[in-house]
């Protein structure tokens, strides 16, 4: 048997470069991990996976243009890439494109119906674009879901946002946040939630956490002053 050292010169560069990206990320060090997967790209440019992964990444540091144009390399490439028809849909609708957002997010149903968090973003998008409460159906059916309850929670939060059930949003966004304490968007979420009830230093506070945690983690929200 070789011993470990002769094992790990033996792999590629691409898978280098992808493992360094995970342990960046690990770290929560995503600048760093976007660098990673741009060597990646370098290397070999028809993957649709390695764009739709950086723009993630890039997304999550508030760097919309760049990630924008990841998104669409990869639905170039593999037009059935669900995540990143996703990860489009969600730009979309932050930045007001809310039909193209629909349509983006109804692909990325189609290709995974069980996905929590799609649907989540679904209903999101369906609530901002109807004014009204039937996208909350796609929520609701997220959250009997066994895996991205936290997520269907902050969607729904989101959504409640929207229809300016802030009560309500507080509960959603007190329930992701139990289910998992690092979720960024939950916090955001909550403290759009506790100003709009009047608690404006706490609010405040979730906010800055936020957004010191996770630079993008306002992007979804910016569409609530649009309804």
């Amino acid at each position: 048997m070789l011993p470990l050292t002769a094992c790990v010169t033996l792999s590629t560069p691409v898978e280098q470069h992808l493992a360094q990206a995970r342990k960046y990320l690990s770290q929560g060090e995503r600048a760093l991990a976007a660098q990673e997967y741009g060597k990646v790209i370098a290397i070999r440019d028809n993957v649709a996976e390695d764009y739709a992964r950086r723009g993630h990444i890039l997304a999550e540091l508030n760097e919309l243009p760049a990630a924008m144009a990841d998104f669409q390399q990869a639905l170039r490439l593999d037009p059935h890439h669900a995540g990143a028809a996703f990860d489009r849909g969600q730009l979309h609708l932050a930045q007001g494109r809310r039909e193209a957002a629909l349509a983006d997010l109804d692909t990325a149903v189609r290709l995974q119906p069980d996905s929590a968090r799609f649907l989540g973003a679904r209903c999101v998008a369906r609530v901002a674009l109807e004014k009204s409460d039937n996208g909350l159906a796609d929520c609701d059916r997220a959250l009997t879901f066994d895996k991205g309850v936290g997520n269907a929670h902050t969607s729904r939060g989101q959504a409640n946002l929207l229809l300016s059930r802030n009560g309500d949003a507080l509960a959603d966004f007190e329930a992701a946040l139990r289910t998992n304490g690092n979720n960024m968007r939950a916090l955001y979420g909550r403290g759009l939630a506790r100003q709009r009830l009047g608690d404006a230093g706490g609010g405040q506070a979730d906010l800055a956490q936020a957004q010191q945690r996770l630079p993008g983690a306002g992007r979804e929200f910016s569409i609530a002053g649009n309804l």
